[in-house]
């Protein structure tokens, strides 16, 4: 498969891609390693970002340092440096950790296999901000509007809008308490903002410096409802 490339895409120096899709306004840092993978627009990869196998949607960010593997990340998601996201979880029940008796190149085995985890594609929503030094293993999901604390190892889903810190990470809290989050849920009815029309945000782009509240959400979906009415 060849690389297929969107315009005004920015590639730095060293970067190496193989069999990508790379979206229109996407970023692509220094000593970058894509493969197999597809970036979203306004989307940007840090510099020595790696990235198999995964799907990065529109307008997400990962920091430095950062690895992807086997995932589908949302829109708008804010990724730091040095996160490890989707890396192979070895089996502890064989005779070995060690992935001799599935990879060819260590002369054991006739031809490459793989751990029955690599068919578990981690799954991130919609914006979703996760800190520095995170470790999200395989097969985990993130729900929506989730914050993953710095330094946290997740081995569990976590819930929309929900806050997980720690070794192992565990729920801390919650972006909102549960009224706002349920009228969240009401009014956006199928989906979230992320999936609005970009012009509609534009206009609206002063109601995401202000604080939450149910006053908020509703003015903000009846403007959207006037927006569709007025055949945008």
């Amino acid at each position: 498969m060849d690389n297929t490339f969107g315009k005004d895409v920015k590639i730095y120096k060293d970067a190496f891609i193989r069999a990508s899709k790379i979206k229109d306004h996407a970023v692509i840092g220094d000593d970058c390693f894509i493969t197999d993978s597809t970036i979203g627009e306004y989307s940007t990869i840090e510099r020595r970002g790696m990235i198999f196998n995964s799907t990065i949607e529109n307008y997400s960010y990962t920091g430095y340092n950062t690895v992807v593997k086997y995932a589908s990340i949302g829109k708008f998601c804010s990724i730091s440096w040095n996160v490890s996201i989707g890396g192979a979880n070895h089996d502890v029940h064989h005779l070995t950790t060690h992935p001799f008796p599935f990879i060819s190149k260590y002369g054991f085995a006739n031809e490459n296999t793989s751990y029955e985890s690599f068919n578990d594609i981690l799954k991130i929503g919609n914006d979703v901000w996760i800190g520095s030094n995170v470790c999200i293993l395989r097969g985990v999901t993130i729900g929506n509007g989730a914050v993953i604390g710095a330094g946290a190892v997740v081995t569990h889903d976590v819930g929309p809008y929900e806050i997980w810190a720690g070794v192992p990470a565990k729920k801390i809290g919650k972006r909102f308490d549960d009224k706002i989050i349920e009228h969240l849920f009401k009014c956006s009815n199928r989906g979230g903002w992320y999936d609005l029309p970009i012009e509609f945000l534009k206009e609206n782009l002063y109601m995401f410096k202000e604080n939450v509240t149910l006053e908020l959400i509703d003015e903000f979906f009846e403007k959207y409802e006037i927006y569709k009415n007025r055949g945008n």
